[in-house]
């Protein structure tokens, strides 16, 4: 994705650009030019520091941020799932930003209770048994502070009848996205929502 996206994104990120003498500087257009004219390395990351893109040769990332670090790659079984809760709506649908490949995953509480999202992952179904593997950049679940980072979330509790959204969302196929929704006060459940595929994505 152009850094120049990143910088019209209203999510907030972090970015950083190498400077000529090889040294991280934050990126002020006032002082680095347009975003896309920047030639020299530069790492793009969320609020908690986890890396989501980068141009740089080396290892050598901005002091507070990191790549996110995976488990090896396993087959698992779906967790036991609901399909279908009327306090929770989840919907995929075009990006802002048209990038190919990517979309926009809304969620919404449609209740009068606050809830949380405690971790969330995708899981891709694997040959013609029963398994299923966790297709996530980290092949494991994604936590509850990811979820806010990248949902842009603004407090911990999604209040009812407000609206989080990840825009750069990318994972398709024959699967499901599985949320661990902990409802305050009341159960915690675990919801799943059919992942995109190819055909309805070259629809968008």
């Amino acid at each position: 994705m152009k850094l120049s996206t990143y910088v019209r994104k209203e999510q907030h990120f972090q970015i950083f650009i190498r400077s000529r003498i090889g040294e991280w500087e934050t990126y002020d257009p006032s002082v680095h030019g347009p975003a896309d004219s920047i030639s020299r390395g530069y790492v793009v990351a969320y609020a908690n520091g986890e890396v989501i893109e980068s141009l740089v040769q080396t290892k050598d990332l901005p002091p507070g941020t990191n790549y996110i670090s995976r488990v090896p790659y396993k087959v698992v079984k779906m967790p036991q799932c609901v399909v279908d809760d009327p306090r929770v709506q989840i919907v995929h649908q075009p990006s802002v930003y048209h990038q190919h490949g990517r979309y926009c995953t809304k969620m919404t509480n449609a209740g009068d209770i606050s809830f949380r999202v405690n971790r969330f992952a995708a899981f891709s179904k694997v040959g013609f048994l029963n398994g299923y593997r966790l297709s996530t950049i980290s092949n494991d679940w994604f936590s509850h502070e990811q979820f806010m980072c990248w949902y842009n979330a603004n407090a911990e509790w999604l209040q009812p009848q407000s609206t989080v959204a990840d825009q750069d969302n990318f994972g398709y196929g024959n699967g499901y996205w599985v949320f661990e929704i902990e409802f305050e006060g009341k159960e915690t459940i675990r919801l799943k929502s059919r992942l995109p595929n190819k055909k309805l994505m070259a629809r968008w």
